[in-house]
């Protein structure tokens, strides 16, 4: 790849084949996570620029490409014109390692790109489905001019946090993201579940700290990240610059927690996202809510140590700090201008404060 562009498949390979090699081994990675990734093997490889192609365009475009409003859930939706993206603007922090450019194209382009060279693009990515072998070879011959344009300007945004000092230097921080998506195509997006249902979580819990009036043994840090639907920024800025994050020894994270998955079956389910190997999480976890009696299903998802995905939680994962997280998870209402206070499950949401709280509390005071 060294100094030259790449052109990739969106996806993974055996995307569209469930027995696949490929799909057993990638399926469980997010668009984000195999995006990243593949971003980051051109990047390490010395590759100038990506060209990514989607061969299935009419299939799968509403899995793979950027989150526009109303993807899921169109009847909000009254316009006669697509809304354009929300990440049509990225935010990277200062101190952050700058991305490679990435151009989408089509079919056509590619035609005109793969035209006399004896590529079978089909046969290939079945090919690479079993044997998770590329296919790739040089296009020679074959130039691309890329020209791109960045209209950048320097915001300031802040995390808001707060510490109750503990008999130790050993801490554990409890957080979730404030910011969500604000005003866009003449809709407000007020984020009650993602993520105000987790803001409330956080700031219940440290009410609950202090009304105990007990010292903990651990010093509680409580936190309220910004930017995180725009690359988990807030939380990214902590880890990289508290001077005592080797002292950190836990995480609680909150996002979204007030209403009811997809995937859960039952109204009381709470996905547990954890770090895997770490019984003390899961153990605390039962015995607070076999003693409380709390009417909660735990549907478990542990997570190896470093494949933390999706929120927060993931950079206090990549400096190697146990985390736990309740998940009421996506719905129809998922990054929508419906998600809105009165969908709140509010006992259930109540139930998993309460739960979180207990846990909590024994990392705290516990050594």
């Amino acid at each position: 790849m060294k100094d030259k562009i790449v052109i990739r498949l969106t996806g993974f390979p055996g995307h569209s084949d469930s027995l696949s090699t490929g799909f057993k081994l990638f399926a469980s990675y997010t668009p984000k996570q195999l995006r990243k990734a593949k971003d980051e093997a051109a990047i390490n490889n010395g590759a100038l620029a990506v060209i990514e192609f989607t061969p299935e365009q009419d299939v799968m475009s509403s899995k793979w490409t950027a989150n526009a409003p109303f993807r899921y859930n169109r009847s909000y939706y009254e316009g006669d014109s697509q809304l354009p993206s929300f990440y049509e603007t990225k935010l990277s922090s200062v101190d952050q390692p700058v991305n490679i450019t990435v151009a989408h194209i089509g079919p056509r382009a590619v035609h005109n790109l793969f035209k006399d060279e004896s590529i079978d693009l089909k046969k290939g990515e079945k090919q690479a489905a079993k044997t998770l072998v590329p296919f790739s070879q040089n296009l020679n011959g074959k130039k691309v001019h890329l020209s791109t344009s960045v209209d950048s300007r320097l915001m300031e945004v802040k995390n808001v946090l707060a510490m109750i000092p503990g008999k130790t230097d050993e801490i554990v921080v409890v957080g979730a993201h404030y910011d969500h998506l604000g005003k866009h195509g003449g809709y407000i997006f007020n984020g009650a579940d993602d993520n105000a249902s987790g803001s409330v979580a956080v700031t219940s819990i440290a009410k609950a700290f202090i009304a105990s009036g007990v010292q903990p043994e651990r010093s509680v840090i409580f936190a309220l990240w910004t930017a995180e639907e725009k690359g988990l920024h807030g939380s990214r800025y902590f880890t990289h610059h508290f001077p005592k994050m080797e002292k950190v020894k836990m995480y609680l994270n909150f996002d979204m927690i007030g209403r009811k998955a997809d995937w859960h079956s039952k109204e009381n389910e709470v996905s547990m996202i954890y770090t895997k190997g770490n019984t003390h999480i899961t153990s605390t976890n039962q015995q607070n809510l076999d003693k409380y009696q709390l009417d909660l299903g735990i549907i478990d998802g542990a997570t190896e140590k470093g494949k933390a995905a999706n929120s927060d939680q993931v950079n206090f994962d990549a400096f190697g700090v146990p985390y736990f997280w309740y998940h009421t998870g996506g719905h129809q209402h998922y990054h929508q201008a419906g998600d809105h206070s009165n969908e709140i499950m509010w006992d259930k949401m109540l139930r998993i404060i309460k739960l979180s709280y207990l846990n909590i509390w024994d990392f705290a005071h516990n050594l």
